[in-house]
């Protein structure tokens, strides 16, 4: 949590610190006339959503707390604060950031694709069952990993203006899917990845590749054994509303296992067992606008 507090002059323009350049949401505020008027400025290319919780507003008038909106790509306005002229006294609130759209209703039935090529095999080595992710095991499938649905690379460069951390570590790849609000996860081990073939704010279709992998020696816990691993975790989530509202500490986020389509038809996956990846139509087109749609089957019928 952040606490913003901005002096009162009727005179002065003001303005809140500026976070660091890398950071992924500014938010600034400023006086016009006997307004105090914030906006947002987001530079990562997915969603965001902000909590704000007013505390001392006493000489000022604006919206009922706790305030909630979704920040977009780009600059936007979110609040004003009214001042009736009486008080010399700070507005003061605290709000929360997270990535997300809290307006969203997941799909959770959505069928996603293996993240391999057609006609790859693909095993499930073992499930999180505190965060439902999938570690799954290439071994005996090309050295690409492959986007599960199509979406939007977000920039896990940028820092989470609610902790001051990164968002993610160097190894992962997050999809942002615009549909339904959901997102996506690839996390491959620093020894595994070769290179990430997308780059944030790339538009992928499910299918697309999205990183080189490779396999790297390992040994068997409690065995001299060696063996070989070539893996990716897939972890699928969207920013809970519930959550949001809470005021408590933790994750905002609600992990789920989605259901993805095999040769044998859409499954929710068990372990050991071997599965085989089909790319059809109608899964690549499933999250496409008409025109999308249009476009892919036209350029399909030329082949």
């Amino acid at each position: 949590m952040k606490k913003l507090s901005l002096c009162l002059s009727a005179f002065l323009l003001l303005q809140a610190s500026p976070p660091p350049s890398n950071t992924a949401i500014e938010l600034s505020g400023s006086w016009q006339e006997k307004n105090l008027v914030y906006k947002s400025k987001n530079h990562d290319f997915c969603d965001y959503s902000i909590r704000v919780d007013f505390g001392s507003t006493v000489g000022y008038n604006g919206p009922p707390s706790p305030y909630v909106a979704v920040i977009s790509s780009g600059e936007m306005p979110l609040f004003t604060l009214r001042w009736d002229g009486t008080t010399s006294a700070k507005p003061g609130f605290t709000y929360y950031i997270v990535r997300g759209n809290l307006h969203k209703k997941p799909n959770v039935e959505f069928l996603y694709a293996l993240p391999v090529k057609q006609g790859d095999s693909v095993r499930v080595a073992t499930k999180d069952e505190r965060n439902y992710t999938l570690r799954f095991d290439l071994q005996h499938a090309s050295d690409t990993v492959y986007a599960c649905r199509g979406g939007i690379v977000c920039d896990n460069r940028l820092v989470d203006t609610s902790t001051k951390g990164k968002y993610d570590r160097p190894d992962k790849i997050t999809i942002y899917h615009h549909n339904d609000g959901t997102m996506a996860d690839y996390t491959i081990d620093k020894d595994c990845l070769v290179k990430k073939i997308v780059s944030p704010g790339d538009n992928v279709k499910v299918g697309d590749p999205i990183a080189v992998v490779k396999a790297v020696s390992a040994s068997r816990s409690g065995s001299d054994k060696s063996m070989k691993n070539k893996e990716v975790s897939v972890g699928i989530y969207f920013l809970d509303k519930n959550k949001l509202y809470n005021t408590e500490t933790g994750s905002k986020h609600t992990n789920f296992v989605p259901v993805f389509h095999t040769t044998k038809g859409g499954l929710k996956l068990l372990p050991k067992i071997t599965y085989c990846c089909e790319i059809t139509d109608q899964l690549v087109i499933t999250d496409m606008s008409k025109r999308e749609k249009a476009q892919y089957l036209k350029n399909k019928t030329k082949k």
